[in-house]
């Protein structure tokens, strides 16, 4: 016999609390069958009232634990959460990183490309004072 395990919701018909028909999680999966009836679940509601009246817990004793357990259960969903948007912040920036790599390239090829340009322009502002001069004209700098 496989042992009962704690799950977010039933998965088996007839998805349900065998005592009250409960479909809310956490709900113990007893993974015992019974015939015409399918999977026996146990929800929180009912396993709490069997455990008051087995006397396993005290009733404020048994509220204190179920409240811990809730507030544990909303903290892993508040870091599971986290985690998705930690995930989500760390592909954007990469992805701004890679912008900044492409942008930096892009800058460092039109700097080159201003630079030849300057280069070209002092060549020929050099050839139109070399043109001028042998026509005989004269141009001030």
């Amino acid at each position: 016999m496989l042992e009962p395990q704690l799950i977010e919701s039933p998965l088996v018909f007839p998805y349900c609390c065998i005592l009250c028909r409960s479909q809310k999680g956490p709900i113990a999966d007893t993974n015992v069958e019974i015939p015409s009836f399918g999977r026996a679940y146990l929800c929180q509601l009912c396993a709490k009232t069997y455990a008051k009246l087995y006397g396993f817990a005290e009733g404020t004793e048994l509220d204190i634990r179920e409240e811990a357990i809730d507030e544990a259960n909303a903290l892993r969903r508040e870091n599971t959460q986290l985690l998705e948007q930690l995930g989500d912040s760390s592909v954007e920036i990469a992805s701004l990183r890679k912008e900044k790599r492409e942008a930096i390239t892009e800058l460092e090829a039109r700097a080159a490309h201003i630079s030849q340009l300057e280069n070209t322009l002092r060549q020929s502002a050099a050839a139109a004072q070399e043109h001028l001069a042998l026509v005989g004209g004269q141009h001030s700098s």
